[in-house]
């Protein structure tokens, strides 16, 4: 057995979730990077020096009672040498042995990790965010590839998949070379480097079209929509939304999850266009279809409160844009560790439309701020795009 330890800012809530659940069981909906050294995790919680960072969120360690079998020792594959990483399965299965309050302020939370063969009750939420990696499908590289994507390690993500290709040379798969390409264009995608990601999902596309077998082009569609958002071509842009969304109002049965994420993202390209009727009205449809369907991405319900936090900066709306942006941070920080750059720009943005708000004299109630950086402004956020399978269903 060994113990492995977390740090991170948590809502008050779910705290209180926690004390009413002793001995029952929690589920992580994310990769959950650990420590084997309880220093290192508790250098991420006690940056502040009081109780909370502010209204409705507090500072929580984790102790992680567990076998050897059950985690991936990362040591020496992290970028963070000297960290002692390891990593947890998406949708492993712990027991709440104790909540209590340290000396130290901090809410200390040990969990026992417990084997999720016989759960029944648990194996779809499970499921439904292993399916977001295609774990179980395809070439061992590309659950690799994916995986190193979604916990953020994008360098070492862009340069596996740069080997596996020349490793492959001239390999005559056209549809195993779109979905590398698309996979590249997203990672690149991530680190800003739109010009490159245009230049990967343009190759994924002439492949998908030379592919003998029919593939799905809404994610090729969608992908070079967010290319030309960054590249300010926004007309060209919303073009390729609205193709996306004629193929997906077409597609029996309809995805409306998917549906969600191409209004919100049409709704990026209103915003930088300054029609903004247009763009609040493309959020509140996401926004209403994200919220009714079951299991859906947080991430994605994140995204889209943080877009209507902008909407409602941009009208002056400082109660209402706090709100959102309030929201937005608590659902990201739920499902990704508190440095991840989505986490980071919910952050971001609340500590912006609170500023303005309190030039305004208006009393709030939001969290003050715990992080900012320099030249820090309110900023639009699309939903990542696609790094899944591009086969036609």
């Amino acid at each position: 057995m060994i113990k492995l330890f977390r740090g991170q800012s948590i809502a008050i809530s779910e705290v209180e979730k926690l004390q009413r659940n002793v001995n029952g069981l929690i589920s992580f909906n994310s990769f959950l990077s650990t420590s084997r050294d309880k220093d290192v995790a508790l250098a991420f919680i006690c940056a502040g020096s009081s109780e909370e960072y502010g209204n409705g969120i507090t500072r929580l360690l984790f102790e992680m009672t567990i076998t050897k079998n059950f985690v991936f020792d990362i040591a020496s594959r992290s970028q963070y040498q000297g960290e002692e990483e390891c990593l947890f399965m998406i949708g492993s299965i712990f027991q709440i042995a104790s909540v209590q309050k340290s000396e130290e302020n901090y809410w200390y939370v040990q969990l026992n990790y417990v084997a999720d063969d016989n759960l029944n009750e648990l194996k779809a939420i499970k499921q439904h965010f292993l399916d977001r990696i295609v774990v179980d499908k395809g070439p061992l590289h590309l659950t690799w590839g994916r995986f190193l994507y979604h916990i953020g390690e994008y360098d070492l993500a862009a340069d596996h998949y740069e080997k596996w290709l020349k490793k492959l040379g001239d390999i005559d798969d056209n549809e195993l070379l779109a979905t590398i390409q698309n996979d590249l264009g997203v990672i690149y995608y991530q680190k800003q480097n739109y010009a490159k990601a245009n230049e990967h999902h343009t190759l994924a596309f002439s492949h998908a079209l030379a592919s003998p077998f029919r593939l799905d082009l809404t994610v090729f569609y969608d992908n070079q929509g967010g290319n030309q958002t960054k590249l300010n071509d926004y007309n060209k842009a919303l073009k390729m939304y609205q193709l996306a969304r004629k193929i997906e109002g077409q597609r029996k049965p309809i995805n409306f999850l998917y549906i969600a994420r191409l209004y919100s993202n049409m709704g990026s390209i209103y915003y930088h266009q300054h029609q903004i009727p247009e763009a609040l009205n493309c959020f509140e449809k996401a926004f209403k279809l994200q919220r009714r369907i079951p299991l859906m991405n947080s991430i994605e319900l994140a995204v889209t409160c943080n877009n209507l936090g902008n909407v409602y900066t941009k009208t002056r709306y400082y109660d209402k844009a706090c709100k959102y942006h309030l929201e937005a941070y608590k659902i990201a920080l739920r499902s990704l560790p508190p440095d991840h750059p989505t986490v980071q720009s919910c952050l971001e943005n609340l500590n912006t439309s609170k500023k303005r708000l309190l030039k305004t004299n208006i009393v709030s109630n939001v969290m003050p701020y715990s992080r900012e950086r320099k030249n820090s402004d309110i900023s639009i956020c699309q939903i990542e795009i696609q790094s899944g399978s591009t086969t036609q269903t």
